[in-house]
């Protein structure tokens, strides 16, 4: 039996299953690196560039504050609740009412539910992944298997078939795209042939489409409405990026399944009683799309100033990114480097230019991973992305044409 003294110095078995964020870390570090005075660039953090506002937000911010003291309903507003519905009808979506829609604190609080209340079978995941989102599943005890990409960064779905019909009893696919870290967004054809599997094979689909509205390839601006049975699978999206609103915590996910929409709303009722009401609120008085196009835009030309570090020797994009806001660069690694410095080469290279830039290293975006790092190009200004460019190419060798 434990005893009082040794339980002070533990934590449970689902809180050791849970590693730390990286990426967090990361940021720390620079944030405490910069209070001591110290000039970095800064785009490890995937967060948006602060001088971007949505049209008319803080104006309904401001004109909703004096209605929003009191509790708001678990599963979301109704007001916000009835915008959401009324956009995915008019993507394609049929037969959607208020209850098929739970506004969460973020896509990420949308992702920790479905872990929650989904049975403890195992998940395929495909490689690179947001890391939380593994993270979550091992939480709560989830066995989580991975499948890489191809070399065009399309799902490899001879592989994923492969694993959905083996004996390791997957329950549950988790696809995200646009894709963090890399950009990809996987082809239309390409998830209609695997959700129609998945459907055929009993695995529910997890589509994570945290960064909707911001897709730069307009051939591959497509809805989930035309290959996603919402009854067999969650559709989990956020105002963060595309609203520029990361600090102010608004998602939602959307299921017609009722078994595990109840069970969504009781879990969010037990762990945050809900979203704050101010900016539910505040989201519910705008129209939802109609300042997405000024910052896809500003995005897209943050996006193809970074692109630019591909004309110098030893960095490599496997596919420029088609939405998100991040670059996946490959970065060409000597062969003499020793197998325990791979995974720090790349890191070290970017913070030695003359002005340190900290990126995110490959690796913590699962296996197989050393060679890249992920530039976020969101939220530092278009003149501080011109001068990376610059740095690398004074510090290597330019391409030849």
């Amino acid at each position: 039996m434990q005893t009082l003294a040794s339980a002070y110095d533990q934590v449970s078995d689902r809180a050791l299953r849970c590693p730390i964020s990286e990426i967090a870390r990361i940021r720390q570090e620079v944030r405490k690196r910069e209070k001591q005075g110290e000039k970095i660039l800064d785009l490890s953090s995937g967060d948006i560039d602060p001088n971007l506002r949505y049209k008319g937000y803080f104006n309904a911010f401001s004109n909703s504050i004096k209605g929003a003291y009191f509790y708001p309903h678990a599963q979301g507003m109704p007001e916000l609740r009835e915008k959401i519905k009324d956009s995915l009808l008019q993507e394609g979506f049929t037969k959607l009412t208020l209850d098929d829609v739970c506004v969460t604190n973020g896509g990420i609080q949308s992702l920790d539910n479905i872990a929650f209340i989904t049975p403890d079978y195992n998940v395929l995941m495909h490689s690179p992944y947001w890391a939380p989102a593994f993270n979550q599943l091992v939480s709560y005890d989830k066995k989580v298997y991975f499948t890489t990409l191809t070399s065009n960064l399309e799902l490899d779905l001879d592989h994923i078939k492969k694993w959905l019909k083996s004996e390791y009893n997957i329950g549950a696919l988790m696809i995200n795209s646009p894709n963090n870290p890399t950009g990809a967004i996987f082809s239309k054809k390409s998830l209609e042939e695997l959700t129609d599997f998945a459907a055929k094979t009993n695995k529910v689909i997890i589509f994570d489409e945290a960064y909707h509205g911001l897709v730069y390839d307009q051939e591959l601006d497509y809805s989930p409405s035309e290959f996603l049975d919402l009854s067999k699978s969650f559709l989990v999206r956020s105002f963060s990026k595309s609203h520029s609103l990361t600090g102010h915590r608004i998602g939602y996910v959307v299921t017609t399944n009722k078994t595990w929409m109840k069970a969504l709303v009781n879990r969010q009722l037990h762990s945050t009683s809900g979203v704050s009401a101010l900016e539910q609120a505040a989201l519910a008085k705008l129209f939802l799309t109609d300042g997405i196009k000024k910052i896809r835009d500003a995005y897209q030309s943050k996006r193809d100033e970074l692109m630019k570090l591909t004309i110098v020797n030893g960095f490599h994009l496997q596919k420029p990114p088609a939405g998100g806001i991040y670059l996946w660069l490959k970065v060409q690694i000597p062969h003499y480097t020793p197998v325990n410095s791979r995974d720090s080469y790349v890191d070290n290279l970017f913070k030695s230019f003359k002005i340190p830039v900290v990126g995110v290293p490959g690796k913590y975006f699962g296996p197989f991973n050393d060679e890249f790092i992920r530039l976020t190009f969101s939220i530092v200004p278009l003149t501080d992305l011109s001068l990376i460019v610059k740095m690398a190419q004074d510090k290597f060798d330019l391409k030849k044409a």
